[in-house]
């Protein structure tokens, strides 16, 4: 009886010290940016080797005053701002553990078609972890990590963007997209409560 007993917790991981396993996949929170023409699109739609059509854009706003005071309103709230990551004071120093890397997009998909984004709008999101590095996408300390820490997209900003888009009417349409503005640490367990530290 004894000896059964020691195979049933063996097989269901029950000795001392066993831990229960899981698998943390970055993909998992990865947020659905397939509606980016400027990566790599399933949907067929992008054009690489597009410029941006300035003079058609253009003669668009000519034609449409609302839009063109859309674009001088929100042109600016729409700009990149740099980030503080680090910064050396007089009594300490502190740096971000999860610096972000920001991807702009220039064309989205929008109906089965590509679209641009008008400038002077900057629109981007945030990828995190460096996949060249030794410590990919996990929270940098130093020169090592913390088991379990890993760097994940945040900050989603719901944002309102004017696209102009050749092939649909109107050419000029406004379009909602919610994008992660950052990265941020976060701790992922297994079956187990963190000790809060």
């Amino acid at each position: 009886m004894r000896r059964l007993l020691f195979v049933v917790a063996a097989l269901v991981g029950c000795t001392s010290g066993a831990r229960p396993t899981c698998d943390y996949s970055p993909a998992d929170l990865m947020f659905d940016d397939t509606w980016v023409c400027n990566r790599d699109n399933p949907l067929g739609v992008c054009d690489r080797t597009a410029t941006y059509p300035k003079a058609a854009i253009h003669d668009a706003l000519i034609a449409s005053p609302d839009h063109k005071a859309f674009l001088k309103d929100t042109g600016s709230c729409l700009m990149a701002e740099d980030d503080i990551y680090s910064y050396r004071g007089d009594d300490y120093f502190y740096w971000n553990v999860c610096k972000p890397t920001k991807n702009f997009v220039k064309t989205i998909v929008v109906q089965n078609t590509m679209c641009y984004v008008m400038e002077p709008q900057q629109l981007y999101y945030a990828t995190c972890g460096d996949p060249t590095s030794r410590l990919g996408n996990r929270c940098r300390l130093g020169y090592t990590f913390l088991p379990n820490y890993y760097c994940v997209q945040s900050g989603y900003t719901k944002r309102k963007v004017l696209v102009f888009c050749p092939k649909l009417l109107p050419k000029c349409q406004y379009h909602e997209v919610t994008l992660p503005s950052t990265c941020s640490c976060k701790g992922f367990f297994c079956g187990v409560s963190p000790k809060i530290l």
